[in-house]
């Protein structure tokens, strides 16, 4: 069952879910957490209304947990991805999926067969970037 599909009854429910998602896929990959160099995007205080508390809540119940079991982490603000990405620490979905076109000389849009830059096109494009930032700082 997917992660999204899994049923919950409220909010921490599901990113303690999501939270155990997480550590399962590290588990698997990287059983040794002193070898593993984690960066998470910080919050993104654009986000408005409901989101922002769920973002906040959801990150904060994943940063615990990777502490708990050992994982370090690196936060990065999300103007140093775009602006490292772009030039531009304002850049849009549709500038950072431009730049990771001529970047990596792949077609996200045609790969997974949809015309916008929006999740989970968005999603990898920033991934991408925040993974070249924390290998920057390293």
């Amino acid at each position: 069952m997917c992660i999204r599909d899994r049923p919950y009854t409220d909010p921490i429910q599901r990113f303690t879910q999501i939270s155990d998602w997480v550590l399962k896929i590290l588990r698997l990959n990287h059983p040794d957490a002193s070898q593993l160099a984690i960066a998470i995007e910080n919050y993104s205080y654009g986000s408005k209304g409901q989101a922002l508390f769920q973002i906040a809540e959801n990150c904060g119940i994943l940063k615990y947990r990777l502490a708990e079991q050992k994982y370090k982490y690196s936060v990065i603000v999300p103007s140093v991805v775009k602006k490292l990405a772009t030039g531009k620490g304002n850049a849009d979905k549709e500038m950072m999926y431009e730049q990771f076109c001529k970047d990596t000389k792949t077609d996200l849009k045609k790969l997974l067969d949809t015309t916008k830059a929006g999740n989970p096109v968005s999603d990898i494009v920033d991934s991408w970037y925040i993974a070249k930032a924390h290998y920057g700082r390293l």
